[in-house]
């Protein structure tokens, strides 16, 4: 987790970190996104393209954790939803050239067709658990 407060993002800003001018916000804990949820946001469906990678309180699934706590989507109860739940992803994973990602991604690079792609089938995966 460490290297998330170092590493920097295209505009200068820490990848997770404070942000002059910016809300100090845990927006890149999963208990935030799954909070959001289960707040009722008026929403089936949330892209974002913040990292989700933290230390949870919660139990979580095991191949987060050898992702090394960075969670890609989840769908998420949520009782203000017509469907009773909501799906959010982040696309982060599958944009940023970071070194860490791009380890996790066996050091691949992706051109931006090929990353809407994977997003995709993130999302589709996700609406799978919403839908059925």
């Amino acid at each position: 987790m460490a290297h998330w407060t170092w590493a920097k993002l295209a505009d200068g800003h820490p990848v997770i970190g404070r942000v002059p001018g910016r809300p100090e916000l845990p927006l890149n804990e999963y208990g935030y996104w799954t909070l959001m949820a289960k707040l009722g946001i008026e929403a089936e469906i949330v892209l974002t393209n913040q990292l989700v990678a933290s230390v949870e309180y919660v139990p979580i699934p095991l191949h987060t954790s050898i992702r090394g706590g960075i969670t890609g989507g989840s769908t998420e109860y949520n009782p203000s939803s017509r469907l009773g739940s909501s799906v959010w992803v982040s696309l982060f994973p599958y944009f940023s050239n970071d070194p860490l990602i791009r380890e996790l991604r066996n050091r691949d690079s992706y051109t931006r067709d090929e990353a809407l792609a994977y997003v995709g089938t993130m999302l589709a995966h996700e609406l799978g658990h919403q839908l059925l």
